[in-house]
């Protein structure tokens, strides 16, 4: 028994020999076993805490997590090696002291930590944890992350004994600094970007939006704080009305998606949505959708990126007026030269033809009232001169405009012009072919046809090689469709077409601007030593 026991054994005696009452001696003598004996059970535990101890301080050789263990009651302040290890201080040559700890802490950190040490001790907090940054041996710092419990007190309840572990955490540190940085770049990026930036859950609510988004709909703060609250892109019904809820779908399943333009209006979605303070504004606007996904490939949230178009579609939609005014004028234009081509080709019939004719037939009459073998000769000269004359008169009339157009009609100006032009003038082998249908056009439109189905001919006659060519009219619908097609050398069409047509190119190019002009389209079709097919359609006029 321990000699201090024995003494207390002795006093307890003697008082029980003063008092009466053998049955108190026994009650003290009891206490004082069990005093003995939880005694000797708090030496065990502390000389199995200090075993463990001593093992785990061997287990962290070598690592970058060590122990400390501090008495704030006398000073005594342990530091293992692996804490200098890890700082590159030699232990032997800097004290275990509390103060050696505290100078070695980051100016900007060392109030903070005194504070929570502070705040340990006087509070008697079992558990805490701190970070710090330490000054190394090279004079640069490293962040501690130190993790400790209370683990004694003395009998007036003072904190005699604090033991934790302390760990060097300056990679995840600077792994959390760089992704904070990363983070701050990101929102840097939203927030200054002119373009207008939505970021929606997998659900479609609005989990994030710049201030481009905001100034592209004319959103005030009250109705941004709304969207949040109410809008979800996967069921806006103003989206799926303008056609594009497929393209935000394609977004959704993992694609990267470019919307054609669209004239979105935030006011209805607002309304729509019962807003409290539906303010916003209509815009034409052009989107781009494209998931974010996590490191497993999983879509986590999908971005739509978007601009405001609406000036641009104000220019592009001044362009076309301007180009349908111009087309406008070029189709006026056409019927004004066909106008006039008529009315040439009228004088030169009515004056010039019948002026020639008159005068041939005047110089007959004066060659039979003469039997001079000179003037009969000369004048002979002169007949056939005046007869050439009519003949290519005739030629130009025929040129400028078809007596036949006016008088029956495009089909037959087109095979007469067939026959006389390319048939009787150049050998090829012709071929027309009416459908027979009723084809009503005005005289101007039917004579911007017969000069581009002229022109297509000619094209055959001068480039083509061809030993046939057959044309075809018939009525589709409501336009007439007219084909010319022949067996010549072709073309390649993919390649540059005014080179591969050696000249056709311009021909055809007039072609289709007069007959987009008028409403109608030329298709061609070619292959190199396969020949050439070209189609004109023009719309019908009914009255």
């Amino acid at each position: 028994m321990d000699p201090s026991h024995q003494v207390l054994l002795v006093l307890v005696g003697i008082m029980a020999a003063a008092m009466p009452g053998l049955l108190l001696y026994a009650s003290a003598r009891k206490t004082i076993v069990r005093m003995n004996h939880e005694m000797a059970k708090r030496r065990d535990v502390e000389h199995e805490l200090r075993i463990s101890e001593s093992r785990l301080r061997e287990a962290m050789q070598g690592t970058e997590t060590g122990l400390w263990e501090w008495n704030p009651q006398s000073g005594e302040f342990y530091l293992d090696t692996v804490w200098f290890t890890m700082l590159g201080h030699k232990a032997d040559t800097m004290p275990h002291t509390f103060e050696t700890f505290e100078s070695l802490l980051h100016p900007d950190d060392r109030a903070a930590a005194l504070k929570v040490v502070e705040n340990i001790i006087d509070e008697r907090r079992e558990r805490f944890e701190m970070e710090f940054r330490m000054r190394c041996g090279d004079g640069s710092y490293r962040w501690i992350l130190s993790k400790g419990r209370l683990l004694e007190t003395d009998t007036a309840g003072n904190v005699s004994r604090l033991i934790g572990i302390h760990t060097n955490i300056t990679e995840q540190k600077m792994a959390q600094e760089a992704l904070h940085e990363s983070e701050q770049r990101f929102r840097r990026l939203v927030a200054q970007s002119p373009v207008a930036i939505q970021v929606h859950d997998i659900d479609g609510k609005l989990v994030l939006s710049n201030p481009a988004h905001a100034r592209l709909y004319a959103l005030n703060e009250q109705t941004i704080a709304e969207l949040y609250d109410k809008y979800n892109v996967r069921q806006d019904e103003q989206a799926r009305r303008l056609g594009v809820m497929p393209y935000i779908e394609k977004a959704y399943k993992g694609e990267d998606v470019i919307f054609p333009p669209y004239e979105y209006d935030g006011i209805d979605t607002l309304k729509t949505l019962n807003f409290k303070n539906p303010v916003s504004r209509k815009c034409w606007v052009q989107s781009h959708g494209f998931p974010l996904k996590d490191e497993h490939g999983k879509i986590t949230s999908v971005v739509f990126m978007s601009e405001n178009i609406t000036e641009h579609k104000k220019s592009e939609q001044e362009v076309i007026n301007y180009q349908r005014r111009l087309k406008d004028v070029a189709s006026e234009l056409a019927r004004a030269e066909e106008k006039e081509r008529r009315n040439i080709a009228t004088d030169l019939h009515d004056h010039v033809g019948q002026s020639l004719a008159v005068l041939r037939m005047q110089l007959a009459a004066a060659m039979g009232k003469t039997t001079d073998p000179a003037v009969v000769n000369a004048l002979d000269d002169v007949s056939e001169s005046l007869r050439q004359a009519i003949q290519e008169t005739r030629n130009i009339m025929y040129d400028i405009s078809s007596p036949m157009l006016n008088e029956l009609g495009l089909c037959a100006a087109i095979s007469e012009w067939l026959k006389v032009h390319v048939a009787d003038k150049h050998g090829l082998q012709t071929q027309f072919n009416d459908d027979g249908e009723d084809k009503p056009l005005c005289v101007d439109t039917r004579a911007i046809l017969f000069r581009n189905v002229r022109e297509l001919l000619v094209n055959v006659v001068k480039h083509a090689a061809a030993q046939r060519v057959s044309v075809d009219v018939a009525r589709t619908g409501d336009n007439i469709a007219i084909t010319v097609e022949d067996d010549g050398c072709g073309a390649n069409l993919d390649m540059d077409t005014k080179q591969q047509m050696q000249g056709r190119g311009f021909g055809l190019f007039s072609v289709e601007e007069r007959m987009r002009d008028m409403g109608g389209s030329l298709a061609i079709e070619s292959t190199p030593g396969h020949g050439f097919r070209a189609t004109i359609i023009a719309p019908l006029e009914f009255e």
